[in-house]
């Protein structure tokens, strides 16, 4: 799978979660973070100090894995992603 198919399937994971879990506060910073990939993805414009404050796999750890195992996966390769860019 491509990043930008990574990135927008999980961005669909997570509206999917926001959606089952509608008090689930961290779905709306997970999902700013996602729109953020994708931009940089579409448009090639990368700011590395933006990309080190990523932090969806902490986010993923504590409050989405227990919720949702599939969805934890998506986002823990979209956070494996952003370590790969930080090296590009």
């Amino acid at each position: 799978m491509k990043r930008i198919e990574l990135f927008k399937v999980a961005l669909e994971h997570c509206e999917n979660l926001s959606q089952k879990f509608p008090d689930l506060e961290v779905t709306s910073s997970i999902r700013k973070q996602l729109k953020y990939l994708i931009s940089c993805e579409n448009t090639g414009d990368i700011e590395p100090s933006k990309l080190e404050s990523i932090i969806i796999g902490v986010q993923t750890a504590r409050e989405i894995e227990p919720l949702d195992q599939e969805t934890s996966e998506f986002f823990y390769q979209v956070a494996n992603e952003v370590r790969i860019m930080l090296l590009e």
